[in-house]
């Protein structure tokens, strides 16, 4: 099976002109329609999705609620939005593929929170911690 990193579309979300949270998201991608690689999309799919969902339900509104209670005039120019980055690397290891992820939320140029999971994937479509 063959496997390789992609990078889905950035999610930019913004009220009023004024950007507040972002995503940029790379997560495997198994070749072929076969039911492995069915398993493994499916199960990166859900992963991606849930990313979203944290950026729009969590990192949104925290973003808004600093934006709006700031007291600095030049707010409009000086807010900076959370980012939400998932970064991944492939390696094999024998027969199986390893895959290593780097969940990080940025804020002003800082990680305010960093998570890192590895998977190892069979040639069966397994994913495996």
């Amino acid at each position: 099976m063959e496997i390789f990193a992609v990078n889905r579309a950035p999610l930019f979300l913004g009220e009023g002109g004024i950007l507040l949270a972002e995503t940029q998201i790379t997560l495997p991608h198994a070749k072929g329609e076969d039911k492995a690689s069915c398993a493994v999309n499916h199960f990166y799919k859900g992963i991606g999705d849930a990313l979203e969902r944290i950026a729009r339900e969590v990192l949104l509104p925290i973003s808004r609620e600093l934006y709006e209670k700031s007291d600095d005039p030049r707010k409009r120019l000086t807010h900076r939005p959370f980012r939400l980055i998932c970064d991944c690397t492939i390696t094999t290891e024998g027969d199986c593929v390893i895959v290593k992820r780097t969940l990080t939320v940025r804020h002003r140029g800082r990680a305010v929170y960093e998570r890192k999971d590895r998977e190892r994937i069979t040639e069966e479509g397994l994913v495996l911690p």
